[in-house]
């Protein structure tokens, strides 16, 4: 059905696949992970690897990037400690490292120094790595837990033998919990985000990390208590605190705050969300051990909790209660974080890295800190690394809310320039959902994505979004625009961009 944008709604718009998408870093305790859109979407590590968990067929470990063993077009990866996690594009899930408590899904307790595929998965879009557990989520939305369950994290209902751990996927099962659209593992508890925008909790709750008001730990999920009609996009869990984005780029957080890593000025625990002191506009969120970062939607970075590492990136080594912008990294589309260093993807493909570096983990051909610019991650002695060209469409507007005009630009990388692929353009209108944008219909809402013309050979592309609209009736629609090779490329491969927010 094709509709009017102008159009006045009445529900709350909560989530869609232009919210996020795959994460192509991950950092884990002494190691870092990354999707290489340059070859193929292998998957290269550096750092430590003492339990294998670079993936090489070795225990040696590497201050400069290289390729884990067998792993091409990948779609996930996560690590965390001493292990790491990947899913690729045919939806099996693959795992290395250490595997003390079947955290690798084999069967096994028995460390791996390649990937193994995690038994009987199939389908799986997202993988999450916790201290020894894991999780993974599959296309109809549904979660598999397997590795350690001391603490419940597996989220099956108890934590007594037999599954004190399980060496295999367990499927979990809860009331209320469904239609989950991102995983996010911590220390010893999990996040999960479902498709109505809230957020859902178990595992270990000492410090309050669960967000459900108390400190029970929880072997089936509950709802994490963020006030109602909050629309969360993003989750993050942390070691013992948790973070969440929430769709007007608000930051909120619970759990430990000793190191003052939840940014309210203080370092008092909090068993419910509460938001993160003077941050707007935030587009992505990331957690240290004892730290968080968020990405504001203009490129830059801001960091709060422990800093003895050179975390917050703020020129000092001091504990910091509030945010406080990081020095030097700008043009950032993505951010995650290990235990005790910051990886920031740039809009070039290159990656900039700061933090504890005693294993090599940042990727710099060294073990060298800087507390006060990011390295960068090298290829080798002579040449920074780049796993691939990131585009970044851009926005021009003109004229008034009453007769707004938005035209996109979309940049096509080197690597995808000629090739046979698609433009998409996409608004997402609060208390409307998702509206795709086709030459020849125009705006049309769809839970499937329309693009904008046929299949044809990608280039630069300019396309005219809006034309002396009212667009008062959609104030703060947000409008995306990308390309890929089909769909699925382009949210994978992070080929999109915010164009505008209406305001």
């Amino acid at each position: 059905m094709k509709v009017n944008l102008t159009t006045t709604f009445l529900l709350l718009f909560l989530a869609s696949p232009w919210a996020g998408a795959t994460a192509l870093l991950a950092g884990g305790g002494s190691h870092s992970l990354a999707i290489d859109h340059m070859h193929n979407d292998r998957v290269l590590a550096w750092g430590d690897n003492s339990k294998g968990q670079l993936g090489t067929g070795t225990t040696t470990s590497s201050s400069y990037p290289v390729a884990v063993y067998g792993l091409t077009k990948t779609q996930s990866i996560s690590t965390r400690l001493d292990f790491s996690l990947a899913s690729d594009q045919d939806g099996y899930a693959w795992a290395w490292g250490s595997n003390t408590s079947g955290q690798l899904g084999d069967y096994s307790t028995t460390n791996r120094l390649t990937p193994v595929r995690v038994s009987g998965l199939k389908n799986v879009i997202q993988v999450a790595a916790g201290n020894a557990f894991s999780l993974a989520l599959k296309s109809d939305g549904s979660v598999w837990s397997w590795g350690s369950n001391s603490k419940g994290q597996l989220g099956v209902g108890v934590t007594t033998p037999p599954t004190t751990q399980s060496t295999y996927p367990l499927q979990i099962s809860a009331s209320g919990f469904s239609s989950i659209q991102k995983l996010s593992a911590g220390s010893e508890f999990a996040l999960a985000l479902k498709s109505d925008g809230t957020v859902w909790s178990w595992g270990a709750n000492a410090r309050g990390q669960l967000g459900n008001g108390n400190t029970t730990a929880q072997t089936l999920p509950v709802q994490v208590l963020i006030p109602s009609g909050t629309a969360i996009v993003d989750i993050a869990a942390c070691d013992l605190h948790a973070l969440a984005l929430d769709a007007n780029g608000t930051v909120w957080a619970w759990g430990a705050n000793d190191a003052g890593q939840l940014g309210d000025d203080t370092t008092v625990d909090r068993y419910t969300p509460k938001q993160a002191l003077d941050l707007q506009n935030v587009g992505g969120i990331a957690c240290t051990s004892t730290g968080s970062i968020a990405l504001a939607r203009d490129g830059s970075i801001w960091t709060w909790g422990t800093n003895d590492k050179g975390q917050l990136l703020d020129g000092t080594s001091t504990q910091r209660h509030y945010p406080v912008k990081a020095q030097g990294p700008a043009n950032i589309i993505e951010v995650a974080a290990g235990a005790a260093h910051v990886l920031a993807l740039r809009s070039s493909g290159e990656i900039a890295a700061w933090g504890d570096n005693t294993k090599g983990q940042l990727g710099s051909g060294d073990t060298k800190v800087s507390f006060n610019a990011p390295l960068t991650a090298k290829a080798d002695a002579a040449n920074n690394l780049n796993i691939g060209s990131a585009t970044v469409p851009q926005g021009s507007v003109s004229g008034t809310l009453g007769s707004l005009n938005v035209s996109a630009s979309i940049p096509v990388s080197d690597l995808d320039r000629g090739q046979m692929g698609q433009y998409f353009v996409a608004a997402l209108v609060p208390n409307a959902g998702t509206y795709y944008l086709n030459i020849l219909v125009g705006w049309t809402q769809s839970a499937t994505p329309i693009p904008y013309q046929g299949i044809q050979p990608l280039q630069n592309a300019s396309v005219s979004v809006l034309r002396n609209l009212d667009a008062s009736g959609i104030v703060g629609a947000q409008i995306y625009a990308g390309y890929g090779l089909n769909y699925q490329d382009m949210l994978n491969g992070q080929k999109y961009g915010l164009i505008y927010t209406i305001k």
